[in-house]
């Protein structure tokens, strides 16, 4: 018996990495995350948040001590990130 090689097609990728008709699916990218500033100059000037850093939900068991500046905006970014978040801890 003779071998058989079988030539199968493959679609080229372009310069933007999609193939022939194929699309690459676009990717929404998550928002930087803010930093978090822990030195509060008074006691009015703290807050206590469950929001870790760079995390889109709260997630700390244990609230840690930030200027209220910072929890403001880890809140707003977990608004905006758009993930679902399971229970509050």
């Amino acid at each position: 018996m003779g071998m058989v090689t079988l030539t199968i097609p493959t679609a080229s990728a372009d310069a933007s990495g999609t193939t022939a008709g194929h699309k690459r699916k676009a990717t929404k990218k998550k928002p930087a995350p803010p930093a978090a500033a822990v030195a509060c100059s008074a006691d009015a000037d703290c807050t206590l948040s469950n929001f870790a850093d760079g995390e889109c939900c709260p997630m700390l068991c244990q609230p840690r001590a930030m200027t209220k500046q910072s929890a403001d905006a880890l809140a707003a970014y977990g608004v905006r990130c758009k993930v679902r978040c399971a229970a509050p801890p």
